[in-house]
């Protein structure tokens, strides 16, 4: 059995035939057991376009929903052409999916369960750059370490490297050394270390990565230093020692300061899921890790989320590749090619006969060291932004997210790659299970026309949709070329799935 939800929780649903007064006639509900959505709230559009305002959800009955407040005048005469709404019952998707399934209300207890998860919240706060605030205690006088980086170059041949600006907001330099064979030449200053770290706190980050030289040989003054962490008040402290023991300093700090950063955002979205269904007693939870295994909720670190949900897809295409078709016309093993656009980014990997893992790579501008699938990943989804920088078009790393959403979905949202299809004509309006709000589609395009007018000339807003659209096109062929093109093979002689 499957369901489908927004990532919000949310359903968008559309007011049928016969929605008046208190009552709202919802004819995708009707599958709902009566009673599930008491309590929930209810937001829609009035067709003024003002902003959505909820009212609350006092009984459900076959499919139509009783308000605690009759409509208004203006949803009320719009019903019949199926004005949109949205429906929250104030859970997670996971947990509303799996109580729809069972048919089981937000009041009642939910049977023993067991659950693998497979989630983007990790790859979307990378992407979008909206982790936690996050600090970088390292030995001094290493502190500009990550600025620096290393000698690699992203595009050989570009006179000016723009790099990525570090993850961590706030770098203290602690006062301690360790030999190479872990022997303590300079030992911790407590002192020194606590002033630091409580400058960063005041700062208000509140997560600590640490990253000691030598603590993979010895992480005593890691460990030390983690303890003050935790004295201070750091909500989430994360250890280069324990997360990547390697000698290379350079990816072992980009490693803690990546789980860092997304670790606080996974976790307590883990936390809330676990809660909703009932409680560590009631729920098995394993999440997906970027390599493909799968770990329980609260061992899971934000350093192997970054690729949770794509490398459920990779393992889908390698059973595709054996079960459909084990050799292709030439005899040779079927080589596959995955690409999945989503709502924030679009994900591309490649499936042949090896099965290897990689130990290094970089992931959205960050390189960090952990078992991942050999996953590409670009800021080009459906809800991607497109945006005007002064001097050129834009689309993405911003997302829409599923609340607002796009601006088609009429719920305020700004111009996204799905505006762009649905105004092109490329996605048929009556395949969306809600109306479809075009004026909002050809106001935003109406705005960024006029924004680029005297810059790129384009004179009409299909001119303009279809330049975003080829930048976000080209985006994605981008990430086709790395795993192809960019490792020696022939994307010709590949299967686009």
């Amino acid at each position: 059995a499957r369901t489908k939800l927004l990532s919000s929780g949310r359903v968008l649903v559309s007011l049928g035939q016969g929605s008046q007064g208190r009552i709202v006639v919802a004819p995708e509900l009707a599958g709902d057991p009566d009673g599930f959505w008491e309590g929930a709230k209810l937001r829609f559009r009035e067709p003024s376009g003002t902003s959505p305002r909820p009212v609350q959800v006092v009984g459900f009955r076959s499919g139509r929903l009783e308000l605690d407040q009759p409509l208004s005048a203006g949803v009320a005469t719009s019903g019949a052409a199926g004005i949109g709404a949205e429906l929250d019952a104030g859970l997670e998707a996971p947990v509303l999916a799996v109580r729809r399934l069972l048919g089981i209300a937000a009041g009642a207890p939910l049977p023993q369960l067991r659950v693998r998860l497979g989630t983007t919240k990790g790859t979307n706060a990378l992407l979008t750059r909206s982790g936690a605030k996050t600090a970088l205690a390292i030995t001094a006088p290493l502190e500009d370490l990550l600025l620096i980086g290393d000698q690699t170059r992203p595009d050989l041949f570009a006179l000016a490297i723009h790099r990525p600006p570090p993850l961590a907001e706030v770098v203290v330099g602690i006062r301690e050394r360790l030999a190479a064979d872990g022997s303590v030449l300079q030992a911790l200053d407590r002192e020194q270390a606590r002033r630091g770290l409580e400058h960063a706190k005041q700062a208000g980050c509140t997560s600590l990565a640490i990253c000691l030289m030598h603590a993979y040989v010895e992480p005593r003054h890691e460990l030390q230093l983690q303890e003050l962490a935790r004295e201070v008040g750091f909500a989430h402290v994360s250890r280069s020692s324990e997360l990547a023991p390697l000698i290379e300093i350079v990816p072992r700090a980009q490693t803690a300061v990546v789980d860092a950063y997304l670790s606080p955002i996974v976790r307590e979205y883990l936390q809330r899921l676990v809660t909703q269904l009932g409680g560590p007693s009631q729920v098995q939870m394993w999440v997906m890790t970027s390599g493909g295994g799968l770990v329980a909720w609260h061992e899971y670190f934000g350093k192997d989320s970054i690729l949770s949900g794509p490398a459920g897809g990779v393992a889908a295409l390698r059973h595709l590749a054996q079960q459909q078709a084990p050799l292709n016309s030439q005899g040779r093993p079927l080589e596959l090619i995955g690409l999945d656009m989503g709502g924030t980014s679009t994900d591309v990997c490649r499936v042949s006969g090896e099965h290897g893992l990689q130990y290094e790579s970089t992931k959205a501008g960050v390189r960090i060291f952990t078992p991942t699938l050999p996953i590409e990943t670009v800021a080009s989804g459906g809800g991607s932004v497109c945006w005007f920088d002064g001097v050129s078009l834009r689309v993405g790393p911003h997302s829409a997210g599923a609340s607002p959403g796009p601006a088609c979905y009429g719920q305020g949202g700004p111009l996204t790659i799905t505006d762009l299809n649905v105004y092109l004509n490329r996605i048929p309006a009556e395949q969306f299970p809600f109306p479809i709000d075009f004026p909002a589609v050809e106001d935003r395009l109406g705005q960024l026309l006029q924004e680029t007018h005297h810059v790129l000339g384009f004179d009409h807003p299909a001119e303009l949709a279809r330049g975003f659209r080829r930048i976000a096109n080209e985006q994605m062929a981008a990430a086709v070329r790395t795993v192809s093109i960019a490792q020696g093979v022939d994307p010709r002689s590949q299967t686009l799935v």
